[in-house]
């Protein structure tokens, strides 16, 4: 009994290791010029788009020989696939990205204040009538 529970144990912590490696993950272009979408893994196929650095895409499968299967995710590109050099692919968000979402955020949150300090203003005015 102790050794079949053993063994469904295994068996269960193997195939989550699988499934952990078939989901997919959002990945950037990552090079100083154009990279080369393919429609396979090999620079003599067939080049199907010319992606800029920082484009956004979604790593489907990597093969062992340093390609990777990717879809597209900007909507211009209407969910196109194809293959890229996997050298060219970073995880972390670029940083003309980040720099974007932090000064949006410290807009955002300087805008909140102001309106806050005004509220706290008004209300100590009227407190003091």
């Amino acid at each position: 009994m102790r050794k079949s529970i053993l063994i469904a144990m295994a068996v269960l912590l193997m195939t989550g290791h699988m499934v952990l490696q078939a989901r997919a993950e959002k990945a950037y272009v990552f090079n100083t010029s154009k990279i080369t979408l393919r429609t396979g893994p090999e620079v003599g196929k067939k080049i199907i788009a010319m992606l800029p650095q920082d484009e956004p895409v979604e790593v489907l499968q990597e093969d062992e020989s340093g390609w990777s299967l990717v879809r597209l995710l900007k909507s211009s590109w209407d969910n196109k696939e194809g293959w890229v050099l996997s050298r060219y692919l970073v995880t972390r968000l670029p940083l003309p990205i980040q720099v974007n979402a932090l000064t949006e955020e410290n807009s955002r949150l300087k805008t909140k204040l102001t309106n806050s300090e005004k509220g706290c203003g008004e209300s100590v005015l009227q407190r003091d009538k």
